[in-house]
């Protein structure tokens, strides 16, 4: 874990975040990352079995790399082709011919804007694509959330896996009689997906990777592990400047959490609730809800003695089992609202071991303040068709932007304030009748 600077592991059975470490500092992609969006850009307008003729205009500014498919000029390649260059090894000819055919299918609207337009649907809101030549020989601003959103999209669609299931892939444009100039196979530049490397990985499902220029050696890697026990999506960025050392790197990450998961136990902290009040300056309140059915986490990782104590605050047992769940209320955080509800920040303890915080709130009372705990009692709500778009997932993993926000206990109502403000108002209006009434008599 010391070893990336930036990591998120999203656990795709749960659909939650199960670590982060400087998921919204700003870092940078490009080369193949940056293809990754001009991938999922080109198949909205292009499908797999169209074929392009490749015109000089196209590749004439890109250089010679390894890993280029070797594009020239009446060259008639498909679209499956050309993507699966890019998405393996991030092939810059055929990024470049395939930017060309987006821009035309889309009446000329740049790819930048279309990448842009792209990221903005997907959440992307701290990555910059406006300048992004979709070609990825300039570097795109962005943050490791942003990039696991955009990769979990990719790894969603058919054709992506289609084109990244075999760690070698055969180019079908290539015959013996056609497009004898370009490669007729392209091996993947991440050798865990390699069976002939010693850093194979066979639970490793697809990666992509580049070196990212910058003032110092920055090396992105995106993978996807999968098996009977685990689905889960790694994002990391490390500046391990060793080529051996950053695989190792990747499978001894996956390993450390291959154990660990998300455990809901939304329905066991609503039973708490039912009884659940607090008292504060002779004022009882009850009917405690979690605000916009969120669903509540928590992470369980069930250690082994060669496991390194990364998670700690996390509930670890032998077996997952919830025995017991407590709420302790923060006073000093209530806060009260106009319509008459309060909100305030609980602590979760479960199995008597304290994992993290969020908030609570009352639903509104009609012109009343909630002073009676087991008036309209809210009980225990049916979760089963809850979608995942609000979710509560106590520290140390990652919470709702919103459930930790602390307000500081009101010592006055609004309407308090309300009456003190036209009081004031009103003696300032008083000050200047009265001194407009004795300057007159004065000139007099």
């Amino acid at each position: 874990i010391n070893a990336c600077n930036e990591l998120i592991v999203f656990d795709k059975k749960s659909n939650q975040v199960l670590y982060k470490k400087n998921e919204n500092k700003e870092v940078f992609v490009n080369g193949p990352m940056v293809q990754l969006m001009t991938v999922l850009v080109a198949l909205d307008y292009l499908s797999l079995e169209d074929s392009i003729t490749v015109t000089e205009k196209q590749i004439e500014s890109i250089p010679k790399k390894d890993g280029n498919l070797g594009l020239e000029a009446r060259n008639n390649v498909t679209v499956e082709d050309l993507l699966a260059s890019m998405l393996i090894r991030g092939a810059t000819d055929a990024a470049s011919v395939i930017v060309s055919e987006v821009e035309k299918q889309a009446a000329g609207e740049s790819i930048a804007s279309l990448m842009s337009k792209k990221a903005l649907a997907l959440g992307m809101n701290s990555s910059d694509y406006s300048k992004c030549d979709g070609i990825g020989i300039d570097r795109v601003k962005t943050t490791a959330i942003d990039q696991c959103l955009l990769y979990l999209n990719l790894i969603e669609l058919k054709s992506f896996s289609q084109l990244v299931e075999d760690s070698v892939y055969n180019v079908k444009s290539h015959t013996e009689t056609t497009n004898l100039n370009i490669a007729d196979k392209i091996k993947t530049n991440v050798p865990i997906l390699l069976e002939s490397s010693k850093f194979f990985n066979p639970q490793v499902s697809s990666a992509s990777f580049c070196e990212v220029n910058s003032e110092e050696s920055m090396f992105a890697y995106f993978y996807h592990v999968k098996d009977s026990n685990n689905d889960k999506v790694f994002i990391l960025w490390t500046n391990e400047n060793s080529n051996s050392l950053r695989l190792k790197l990747l499978t001894q990450i996956a390993n450390t959490f291959q154990n660990a998961s998300l455990i809901d136990i939304t329905q066991k902290v609503q039973d708490k609730l039912v009884n659940f009040s607090v008292s504060k300056d002779s004022l009882t309140l009850g009917n405690w809800i979690i605000p916009d059915a969120a669903t509540i986490f928590v992470r369980y990782w069930q250690k082994s003695d060669s496991d390194q104590d990364i998670l700690q605050g996390t509930f670890n047992t032998q077996d997952s089992t919830v025995n017991d769940v407590e709420l302790t209320a923060d006073l000093s955080t209530i806060v009260s609202n106009d319509d008459g509800s309060y909100k305030l920040l609980v602590s979760l303890f479960v199995n008597k071991l304290e994992l993290g915080s969020f908030m609570l709130e009352t639903l509104p009372v009609d012109g009343k303040k909630n002073t009676d705990q087991n008036e309209n009692a809210i009980q225990p709500t049916d979760k089963a068709n809850d979608s995942h778009e609000n979710k509560i997932i106590p520290s140390p993993i990652i919470y709702a932007e919103s459930d930790v926000t602390t307000t500081p206990v009101s010592t006055m109502s609004s309407y308090g304030w309300i009456v003190i403000i036209i009081c004031v108002a009103a003696f300032s209006l008083i000050i200047v009748i009265v001194g407009k009434t004795i300057k007159n008599k004065m000139g007099q």
